[in-house]
């Protein structure tokens, strides 16, 4: 990561305070699940003015999911969207607002919080959203809802593919509290993808108008990263295990 570097918009105050939150959740997150990034090379650098913004869209199966590509987003803030939920509690919400969290109603359409999404992509930012909607309850992935796909299509943006594995085995849905450990991948670990131009999604789907084909490219380009990823883990937690 640069040392000095400039998100567009952002305060040197916030951008301080994002950096400091994004290095102690990579210390710890590194400390005890030996946290791992792949594909970092396809993080969008800083725009140039009149650039827009890039998409990022990953699985969603744990709390953890959300911090860990902060993390791995090495040299870049993010805006995330997440459920209207989290901010009923006083003092998270004031960590998450100022982490640049978007607060979005779950099962209808909310519109302020898709708008507020498309402003942030047109000054240039990275906004993660989690297609899925919900955290899976068993780890594996879902089918991807259409708020991704209205998203991209209004904003006409691109998008970079992550997939996150490991995180699912330390805090599973239904379960109040992190692990301290990692699972029997012995690590987490986020991976990226090349990104996907809005051009090649706009072919894709017949200039944005077929749906399933566009959410269908994304579903396969994130279960491929999951599964080259998942493989890795796995490779490596066998070596280990071998003491190779």
């Amino acid at each position: 990561m640069p040392l000095f570097w400039k998100e567009p918009g952002l305060s040197l105050p916030a951008q301080f305070f994002y950096r400091t939150c994004r290095a102690a959740v990579d210390l710890l997150a590194t400390f005890l699940y030996r946290f791992r990034v792949f594909g970092a090379e396809h993080i969008p650098p800083p725009p140039r003015a009149g650039e827009r913004g890039v998409l990022v869209i990953a699985n969603h199966a744990s709390h953890l999911d959300p911090p860990l590509i902060g993390a791995a987003l090495r040299g870049r803030a993010m805006r995330s969207l997440a459920r209207s939920g989290l901010f009923r509690h006083p003092l998270f919400s004031r960590l998450i607002d100022a982490l640049g969290a978007i607060p979005i109603r779950e099962n209808e359409g909310d519109m302020q919080a898709m708008r507020k999404a498309i402003a942030e992509l047109e000054q240039g930012r990275l906004v993660l959203i989690f297609p899925e909607g919900t955290r899976s309850p068993d780890g594996r992935m879902r089918a991807f809802k259409r708020g991704c796909w209205l998203l991209i299509q209004r904003a006409k943006c691109d998008v970079l593919p992550a997939a996150v594995v490991g995180a699912h085995d330390i805090w599973p849905r239904g379960r109040g509290a992190p692990r301290l450990t990692p699972g029997p991948l012995g690590s987490c670990a986020v991976m990226f993808g090349p990104v996907i131009c809005f051009d090649d999604l706009s072919a894709a789907s017949r200039n944005m108008r077929d749906a399933d084909k566009g959410l269908e490219l994304l579903e396969s380009r994130v279960a491929d990263l999951h599964t080259q990823l998942e493989s890795r883990l796995a490779a490596h937690a066998r070596k280990s295990a071998w003491g190779l």
